[in-house]
């Protein structure tokens, strides 16, 4: 009997580019009665995907059509552009991950710099991940207690703070910072009227003297602990030790800092 490929045509979704509509089933058609050898790998594709139907009508044959895993990526990735929707996108996405199947990472596809699909990914994961989903309260504990007691060694927090230093040292560096994507760009008055309705009658807290005062207070601590004021100490003492040793050929404070944290 010949398979009825049309059979959930009414299930899917309301098309947004009705050429690339077309250009999918054509693909079907044309790759329907591919053969495969038994050493070949293919992949099942769902030609209505399982998003779109109920569990009882996932395994009816008619739906049902072995392709080559290239192949299953570009029906795929042809259903994203027919619809354009959450679903689709995430399925596409499932395709394209690295998975510990030898013939997938092979024909491992690097979709990131696909910005188009990018947008929409990150779109569909905030509406299917977990976005008004509460975290029950057994996996609550099992985090808490695998963090409890754990302790970071000197090494770590001095990678860290290491890291951040480099971070707004780069960010003030023209050549590293990357500018925002609405830097130089004005808000129209439309924009700035709605910013002002939101904000009206909403109470905000002062930043007054004493809690200026407050937060100077807690640097100076910070800054003047005892294990901070040994680090110091011996980063001097390393650096006096160098620069008497090579001369005028001695390595700049700020390098040499940095390449100290680097080796402790």
């Amino acid at each position: 009997m010949s398979q009825n490929i049309y059979v959930f045509i009414d299930c899917f979704p309301k098309v947004k580019n009705q050429v690339v509509w077309n250009h999918y089933w054509n693909f079907i058609e044309k790759h329907l009665n591919d053969e495969f050898k038994e050493s070949d790998y293919a992949e099942i594709h769902h030609i209505c995907p399982k998003c779109y139907l109920d569990k009882q009508y996932w395994k009816n044959k008619d739906n049902l059509i072995r392709l080559s895993f290239i192949n299953h990526v570009i029906a795929h990735r042809l259903l994203w552009l027919s619809f354009r929707d959450n679903k689709s996108c995430l399925a596409y996405r499932a395709l394209t991950f690295k998975t510990k199947n030898s013939y997938r990472s092979l024909y491992y596809f690097d979709i990131r710099k696909d910005t188009e699909f990018i947008n929409d990914y990150h779109k569909a994961c905030a509406t299917y991940g977990m976005l008004g989903h509460s975290m029950p309260e057994h996996s609550k504990q099992k985090m808490s207690q695998s963090r409890t007691g754990s302790k970071r060694d000197e090494k770590t927090k001095l990678k860290m703070s290491l890291a951040r230093k480099l971070y707004w040292e780069r960010k003030k560096d023209r050549k590293f910072h990357k500018p925002s994507w609405n830097s130089g760009l004005k808000m129209s008055k439309e924009f700035c009227d709605k910013l002002s309705k939101i904000q009206k009658g909403k109470k905000h807290k002062k930043f007054t003297d004493e809690s200026k005062l407050h937060v100077k207070e807690k640097t100076l601590i910070a800054m003047n602990s005892e294990k901070q004021i040994n680090i110091r100490k011996q980063i001097k003492q390393d650096y006096e030790k160098q620069k008497q040793e090579l001369g005028k050929n001695y390595i700049k404070w700020n390098e040499f800092q940095t390449s100290w944290y680097k080796n402790a």
